[in-house]
């Protein structure tokens, strides 16, 4: 059974605007994430807990990683994990 996603990503070029926007709009504070939090290197950011399910926000300078090179070419992405 599916109860739900685990977490939700939303990739960022500037993770300061989103994560002061998110804050305002949510009234939660960021938790931050290391660069061990994430499934690929180079990244940093934060989240949101919301009841068990966790909204983080990845960016990264580095285009050698997919976040990066998604971001390079797009400028944002949405991504679940289960």
């Amino acid at each position: 059974m599916i109860n739900g996603p685990f977490d939700v990503n939303i990739a960022v070029n500037d993770l300061y605007e989103a994560i002061g926007t998110f804050q305002a709009l949510q009234g939660l504070k960021a938790e931050p994430h290391e660069e061990g939090d994430f499934s690929f290197t180079g990244l940093k950011g934060a989240g949101f807990d919301f009841d068990g399910s966790l909204t983080a926000f990845p960016s990264s300078e580095n285009e050698e990683n997919p976040v990066g090179r998604f971001l390079a070419k797009r400028g944002r992405v949405c991504y679940s994990s289960p």
